[in-house]
């Protein structure tokens, strides 16, 4: 006999899909990062592309509170954070917040139409107002986690649009020593593919969930932001609008992400005091001195009114993997010309035009700055960030706080004439946000061919070999993955990351299956599958079925009255969350979510047939008068009608949940032909003609 405890692991898993912070992916939230390509070079071997995935940040998400019932479909109770404040009801402290709320699954469309993240040939266009939404941020992302990316004794390379980025805004590409896996695990299930774990040297407060538990306490509308920071190396390799741009290395005195509070995160008169180096040693031409070399215009060596090349070298003592790191260069291309970065003139003439430990020890000096960035371990301790790898982000932004003047206008330090004041050519007080907004929210940045490799092997290879040449290969990967990006779904089921591809890969043929013309929102669902009037899936279902709610805002194809099936009238198909796929049936995220409710409603089921079945035998032995042994007993009643055998006809059940093979649940079908004798409706029939015998009791 089956007993009860063999259950609790079932009932415990269902209880554990509500006890963590959640991964969003109800309707048609089902998440599908933009695809990236990313070139690695090396001197002998050429370069190779990496296929990847651009994740939008955890902080830009709907957060909105679960509610699941056992282990059926999720749904959305409310949102958890409205308004730039969270909601006491779903949220009175962070762990009860993470167990209740859930990061929202961003689909294609919404990446597009909600983020303004688009994917273009070679990259992505970022843009700065979208309807109610300002700016983004990404993390570059492989398979379930971020792309580690290992610069010592290593260069990276890309090319930037910055020409639409007016005075006060930011489009930025850097580099953070983040969680490879966005800190998942523990209380936090969403991980990497929801955006989760970001940290920076400025040991952020406003990151709305860090390890796994909401930022809640001190958090309130006047005041954003709750009281843990999350810190962490941080190299900036661009940050720029049209009319200025910087790179800065931003140590730590510590090895990967840490979450602070107080004194560590360094925060108003304790910023030198904390774990990160939150100033940096940066290079701007501008502020050193050059102020006619990067701006828009032709009249500037490097031209922000068209596209650039940036290139990034991470040179080491001794030219090895293993030596220290001892200088970071720029170098620049535009118009098939290599450019060197311009010297440091305000320094003196032997400053140099790259950062090294002695430049920023004369800039400090200079500055009368304090110099943290020897202090947090120089370029040494960032290099052994870079050692240990770090993931790249790509954003636009602008800045409430200061208005971007550190980097484009004047800082606040000093009188305007004070050296090293003076950061670019705008007017002060031209990144407030609400005037950006109102009168430059077309504003956006494109990104394009990140290459990375050895030194001198990533900016003076062919065209050919670059992420957005190959975009325009139809028979390459990524060039297919962008293709079935723009049509809203994913080249492969089960997943929106896709992993690396062999380069032999090909297109399903499944997208559009032969001798049918229809687009996959035009296909119709056989009998059980899920259809539903939003994106994904099918929308109606093929005849002789009719679409049915079952639980909440889900419905399936339900055979009508005297069917069992509705095939298409073409080839079979099978359409899941992501696509059309063809046979071997695949069951999709509804199908699982339904067999869940199955297994559910079957373990209750067995539950009461284990408790009730002593019982029943006992009555049914007392019915029938068999003893104990198996033996019939003596009885004096008189069984009549015994040939008139009960079936289903004479009692119909009311109502039974089957599994189907289509993966969700139906009305069990009635056969009025020859019917099987029901176990349980033969002993109650039995008991109404049979008399209790009195001897023997049982």
């Amino acid at each position: 006999m089956l007993h009860f405890a063999r259950f609790v692991p079932v009932l415990v898993l269902l209880i554990r899909h509500i006890s963590a912070q959640q991964a969003g992916e109800t309707g048609d939230n089902v998440e599908f990062a933009p695809p990236m390509a990313i070139g690695h070079c090396t001197k002998s071997g050429g370069c190779k592309i990496e296929d990847a995935n651009a994740t939008l940040d955890a902080n830009w998400r709907w957060v909105y509170a679960v509610q699941c019932q056992g282990g059926g479909p999720c749904y959305s109770a409310g949102n958890c954070f409205t308004s730039d404040a969270w909601d006491p009801s779903h949220c009175p402290d962070g762990k009860t917040c993470a167990a209740k709320c859930a990061l929202g699954g961003v689909n294609a469309h919404k990446y597009i139409s909600t983020y303004g993240v688009t994917p273009i040939p070679g990259g992505l266009e970022l843009k700065f107002v979208t309807g109610q939404n300002i700016g983004s941020r990404l993390y570059v992302s492989q398979g379930a986690n971020y792309m580690p990316f290992k610069l010592k004794n290593r260069e990276f390379t890309f090319d930037v649009d910055a020409s639409a980025l007016p005075c006060g805004l930011n489009g930025a590409v850097y580099f953070v020593e983040m969680k490879a896996d966005g800190g998942k695990g523990g209380s936090n299930l969403a991980g990497a593919k929801f955006g989760t774990g970001y940290c920076d040297a400025q040991c952020p407060y406003d990151v709305k969930f860090i390890e796994g538990e909401a930022n809640i306490e001190g958090w309130s509308i006047k005041r954003p932001h709750g009281t843990m920071g999350a810190c962490c190396a941080e190299m900036d390799i661009w940050e720029a609008n049209r009319a200025a741009a910087a790179y800065t290395a931003h140590p730590c005195a510590i090895e990967g992400m840490h979450v602070c509070q107080g004194l560590k995160c360094g925060e108003g008169h304790e910023r030198y005091r904390g774990l990160c180096d939150k100033d940096g040693c940066d290079y701007n031409s501008y502020r050193l001195g050059s102020q006619h070399f990067l701006g828009a215009g032709q009249d500037f060596a490097v031209d922000t009114s068209r596209p650039i090349t940036v290139v990034t070298q991470f040179m080491t003592s001794d030219g090895t993997d293993s030596g220290d790191l001892t200088e970071i260069r720029r170098l620049y291309m535009q118009n098939g010309k290599v450019l060197k970065n311009s010297a440091a003139t305000i320094l003196g003439s032997s400053a140099g035009n790259s950062l090294t430990d002695d430049l920023c020890k004369a800039q400090k000096s200079a500055f009368d700055d304090p110099n943290d960035f020897a202090a947090k371990g120089g370029l040494k301790q960032m290099g052994e960030a870079l050692e240990r790898g770090m993931v790249l982000v790509l954003s636009l932004w602008d800045d409430k706080l200061t208005g971007m003047e550190w980097l484009d206008s004047r800082s606040d330090k000093g009188e305007e004439t004070s050296l090293g004041a003076a950061r670019g050519p705008c007017i002060p007080n031209a990144g407030q946000p609400e005037v950006l907004r109102s009168q430059h929210g077309d504003a956006s940045v494109r990104y394009t061919n990140f290459m990375y490799g050895e030194i001198d092997s990533t900016y003076l290879v062919e065209a050919s070999v670059k992420p957005d040449h190959v975009a325009k290969d139809g028979a390459s990967y990524y060039g297919n993955r962008l293709s079935h990006y723009a049509s809203g779904r994913p080249s492969q089921t089960g997943s929106a990351s896709i992993p690396s591809a062999p380069a032999s890969w090909s297109p399903s043929q499944a997208a559009n299956p032969a001798g049918d013309s229809q687009s996959t929102s035009s296909l119709c669902g056989k009998e059980y599958e899920l259809c539903s009037s939003g994106r994904i899936g099918p929308k109606c279902c093929n005849a002789g079925c009719t679409c049915q709610p079952r639980f909440w805002s889900t419905s399936q194809c339900i055979p009508d009255s005297g069917r069992k099936a509705c095939p298409a009238t073409a080839q079979g198909l099978h359409v899941d969350n992501h696509g059309v796929t063809h046979a071997p049936y695949q069951v999709s995220s509804e199908g699982r979510v339904f067999s869940g409710w199955i297994f559910f409603f079957l373990a209750i089921q067995t539950c009461c047939i284990c408790i009730l079945a002593p019982y029943t035998w006992r009555k049914a032995r007392h019915a029938l008068n068999i003893g104990k042994n198996g033996a019939v007993r003596p009885s004096t009643a008189t069984v009549t009608n015994v040939n008139d055998e009960p079936t289903f006809k004479h009692n119909p059940p009311t109502v039974s949940m089957i599994a189907n093979t289509g993966g969700g649940l139906q009305d069990s079908p009635i056969d009025h032909g020859h019917h099987k004798q029901s176990r349980l409706s033969w002993l109650s029939s039995y008991r109404q003609n049979m008399s209790p015998t009195k001897a023997d009791e049982v």
